[in-house]
This record gives C-alpha cells, sequence and structure tokens, in this order.
C-alpha cells in the first residue's frame, strides 16, 4: 500500500527554488571582444571632449600625510606645507572662481573603475584616460594631485592647463608645479597658462651691467625669474600664454621656447641645471 507523502514533505518540495545565478555568470566578457571594439568602449568611458578638472582632495593640514602619497617630494616644505599658505590661498578665492571650478566637473562623469576591473584592462585603458584628455589643474592641488599618480600614468598626460589668479600664484606655487610635477609629465606637448585678474606685478628693479664698451640697464622681476622653471619641461613641450600677460614674463617664455627648438637634446638637458643668470 503505497504512503500518502507528509504535510511536512509537501511544505519542502513546494518551496523548493531554482538555483540562482553566480556572478561568474553574470559577468560581461569584455576581453573576449574584438580590440577594435574594447578600444571604443575605453574611449566612450574614459574621455571627454572638453577639458576635465584633475584633482586629488589633499589630507588634512595639521595631520600626517602618508609617505607612499608623495614620492617625489624632496623637501618638508612640500610634503607638509605651512597652514596659513593655505589659508591664504583659500581667502583669496572668490565665488566667481568656485563656480569656474563647478563648471569643469563633467556633466556625464567618467567611469575610472573599469580601471579596476582587472590588470590587463588597466594596461590597456589608462592610456584613453590621460593622453587623451585635456586636463585642467588648480593652483591649490596640482603638485599633489600630480604626485598622487603613478608615474607610468603621468608620463601619458598630453594636455594641461593651469590658472594663475595673482603674483602669489608665481612665487609661491607655478615654479614647484613645474619642477616637481609637469618635469615628469613625459609626453606633455602643451601647457596653456591662464592669466587671470588684474597684473598686481612687483615691478622690477634695474641692474647695471657695465660692458667694455657700453653700458646697458636689465630689468629682471622675480615673477620672471621664476617662469625660468619653463625649462624642466619636456623639449617638444609647447607653452601657450594667454590673458594679461606681464612683458617680462613674456620674454622670459619666449626664451625658453627658443631654447626648446634651438638646443640639441644634450644640451637642453644639461642647461636645466644651471641657474638662470647663468643662461
Amino acid at each position: 500500500m503505497n504512503q500518502r507523502p507528509s504535510k511536512r514533505r509537501r511544505v519542502v518540495e513546494d518551496t523548493h527554488t531554482p538555483a540562482q545565478s553566480t556572478p561568474d555568470d553574470l559577468a560581461f566578457p569584455l576581453m573576449a571582444l574584438p580590440a577594435e571594439i574594447r578600444i571604443t568602449i575605453y574611449r566612450m568611458v574614459l574621455t571627454r571632449q572638453h577639458p576635465l578638472l584633475l584633482h586629488a582632495r589633499r589630507p588634512d593640514f595639521d595631520g600626517e600625510i602618508p609617505k607612499g602619497e608623495q614620492p617625489f617630494s624632496t623637501s618638508e616644505r612640500n610634503t607638509k606645507p605651512h597652514p596659513s599658505h593655505f589659508r591664504a590661498e583659500v581667502k583669496r578665492r572668490s565665488q566667481e572662481d568656485k563656480d569656474e571650478d563647478a563648471a569643469l566637473r563633467p556633466a556625464e562623469p567618467l567611469g575610472p573603475a573599469l580601471l579596476r576591473t582587472c590588470k590587463q584592462i588597466h594596461r590597456e585603458a589608462r592610456e584613453f584616460l590621460y593622453a587623451e584628455n585635456h586636463f585642467v589643474l588648480q593652483m591649490e592641488s596640482a603638485l599633489y594631485s600630480l604626485q598622487s599618480l603613478a608615474q607610468r600614468d603621468r608620463g601619458y598626460i598630453k594636455n594641461v592647463t593651469i590658472t594663475i589668479r595673482s603674483q602669489f600664484d608665481i612665487i609661491d606655487t607655478f615654479a614647484d608645479i613645474v619642477r616637481l610635477g609637469l618635469r615628469y609629465c613625459w609626453k606633455l606637448q602643451t601647457v596653456t597658462i591662464l592669466f587671470k585678474g588684474e597684473r598686481t606685478f612687483v615691478p622690477p628693479h634695474p641692474v647695471v651691467n657695465a660692458g667694455a664698451n657700453t653700458r646697458r640697464t636689465i630689468t629682471k622681476s622675480p615673477h620672471a625669474n621664476a617662469f625660468h622653471t619653463l625649462r624642466w619641461l619636456p623639449q617638444h613641450c609647447n607653452v601657450v600664454l594667454e590673458g594679461s600677460v606681464d612683458e617680462d614674463i613674456l620674454g622670459v617664455a619666449e626664451h625658453e621656447e627658443k631654447m626648446r627648438e634651438t638646443l640639441d637634446k644634450v644640451a637642453y638637458l644639461r642647461r636645466q641645471h644651471l641657474m638662470p643668470e647663468r643662461f
């Protein structure tokens, strides 16, 4: 005589559900696609036609900065700036500048998380992110943002824009950005320096040089001398000055451009370690 299944057995059978799909079953086979399609996907996810703000959030001014995040720092002043310096920088920023920074954030955000998918995708896609975008650097965070990148990633950067709003930006920050940051962007092609606001530069002090038969006066400005750091840029890099540019600064920039065009590779590298007075 057949026995009927118990109620408990029926409950177990009625509540049984099919096994759910595992994450491996739902993964998109990106690496199985042809290389041409993968490149198109990388460009759609990681590049934009308009300039992008390159900004890494800096640790608290009073806190310790991890050593690993400052691989190219050469002095204590660069790794732990004095808090009063940053308070002065923030105080000078107007609401218009903040609105401009907000406008640089794309309406359609990038997808850099794609680079963390696997090592092969990271190797294939990182060049599109850094080489095919035009980056805008903030004066307050430019050096830290560049130093936060790995050298292989930083070496892909080709186009950047820096905005100078006052003489303090030149004296305090600009030279370090070029010498300790942009210097290591080996494939850099264009650096656009945008001067905003009124020119409040200190007049240069006249220096009289006596020659054998002639006597001439050479004017030197500390702000113009700061632009001699452009010699640290890659030799193939082009510097574009926009806005209200001081004549002394323009003269130094033109001189550096001439040196990049006329010197050979060895002479250009040797000249980087000379003081401006010996040029």
